[in-house]
């Protein structure tokens, strides 16, 4: 399965192929991702929030892989618990339950 996902990923058909036409996003957004991530880089984060029309926040934490909620799950957690408690209604706004 992973070789035919990476030999699609990786053909000629997918070069040019972005999905940030095709976005029509208007939800609160929170992207997370390490800033050693070995299988993306900073740029789709970049990417996607110049097409994304709602409120967008970025956690990129430093000397981190692709597995930032298993580094550093408290960091992960507090920002998630922050975000939703700022763009969801009925839920505190500190101290949300783990």
């Amino acid at each position: 399965m992973f070789t035919n996902w990476s030999e699609l990923w990786l053909s000629d058909e997918f070069q040019t192929w972005s999905i940030e036409n095709d976005l029509d996003v208007t939800a609160p957004v929170l992207m997370v991702q390490g800033d050693r991530d070995e299988y993306g880089t900073l740029g789709q984060l970049d990417a996607l929030q110049r097409v994304l029309h709602g409120p967008v926040r970025r956690l990129v934490p430093e000397g981190v892989d692709h597995y930032p909620h298993l580094v550093c799950p408290d960091l992960v957690i507090d920002a998630i618990t922050t975000f939703l408690a700022e763009h969801a209604s009925g839920l505190p706004a500190t101290g949300g339950a783990r």
